[in-house]
């Protein structure tokens, strides 16, 4: 008995070993799972340029599966930002309000990038109501979008905010292991820590 569950244990802490990403421009660091790596900065700058995205992030991770060599962008992946702005922490309910009504904004965004990728992209819409996390200081955005002969993707806009602004993830899934994949960026954000 004792042996099965030092066995148990020792397999525990090998499924949930992480590593420290530290962005050293905007002071901040998240906690990943060994399974997630870092796509290459001239990796998103080379596919933004490609399809005309204007947005800029800070970096991207994906999962490092055996049969994705490289291919950075199949799914699961995540794109990260951060918004700048001079937040006092008693406001914060504040600004998660303000942005959740200001969802029009975004539905434009969506629209902006249904018109300039037509030919690849059939729709993308919010996938349920922005919800707001109070005692995280998260909101929420789910979104699905369609590409043209490929199946539906899943995906959540999280942001999280803090003394600086607003950090946030972006993370792209397909319908599958979308669930799976919310609750691993759940506690990668549980990890984030902003360092003064």
């Amino acid at each position: 008995m004792k042996l099965l569950f030092l066995i148990t244990m020792f397999a525990t802490q090998t499924l949930i070993q992480n590593w420290i990403y530290t962005n050293t421009v905007f002071s901040y660091s998240i906690s990943l799972s060994n399974d997630w790596k870092q796509i290459p900065a001239s990796e998103i700058d080379r596919v933004s340029k490609l399809a005309g995205i204007k947005t800029v992030y800070n970096e991207g991770f994906y999962k490092n599966d055996i049969d994705k060599t490289n291919n950075y962008f199949s799914y699961p992946y995540v794109l990260t930002q951060i918004h700048l702005m001079d937040t006092k922490e008693n406001e914060y309910d504040y600004y998660a309000e303000l942005l959740i009504k200001n969802q029009n904004k975004i539905k434009e965004g969506f629209d902006e990038t249904k018109e300039k990728f037509s030919a690849h992209i059939e729709k993308i819409e919010f996938n349920g109501k922005a919800f707001y996390n109070k005692n995280k200081h998260r909101i929420y955005i789910p979104f699905k979008a369609k590409q043209t002969n490929e199946d539906e993707i899943f995906g959540c806009m999280i942001m999280i905010i803090f003394q600086k602004g607003f950090f946030q993830i972006n993370l792209y899934s397909d319908k599958l292991s979308f669930f799976n994949e919310l609750d691993n960026i759940e506690l990668t954000l549980d990890s984030f820590k902003s360092i003064h």
